[in-house]
């Protein structure tokens, strides 16, 4: 039996939506995937779409919803960072940052962790 491949995921979280994207980085493979804003609706898409073929680790920008979401998916299984704002690398002179669930699986391993 071999071992199962991680799968980095970012979450960018807001009041209307959950939306995430994954990278596997063995074979580049590329997964988006949006959710009401909820914790078990999450919890359910992630287990769908990579619980079977996947290690997750997952990570978001610290925000409104503060810890209580690293401390649900803790409990289900699933590893979980909080990022703090101010230590994602940003261009200079963007004013919004966009697609930060994109961003953050590539920049998961090298960035300090808050929670």
């Amino acid at each position: 039996m071999s071992a199962k491949k991680i799968v980095y995921v970012g979450l960018d979280v807001d009041d209307t939506a959950f939306h995430g994207a994954g990278i596997v980085r063995e074979t580049d493979e590329l997964f988006e995937f949006k959710c009401k804003p909820d914790h078990g609706v999450l919890c359910k898409k992630l287990n769908v779409l990579f619980k079977d073929q996947y290690t997750i680790r997952l990570c978001y920008e610290a925000c409104y919803i503060g810890y209580s979401l690293c401390r649900f998916l803790r409990k289900h299984g699933i590893h979980c960072d909080v990022i703090a704002p101010s230590l994602i690398p940003v261009k200079t002179g963007t004013r919004v940052k966009k697609h930060i669930g994109l961003m953050l699986p590539n920049l998961q391993n090298i960035m300090p962790r808050i929670y």
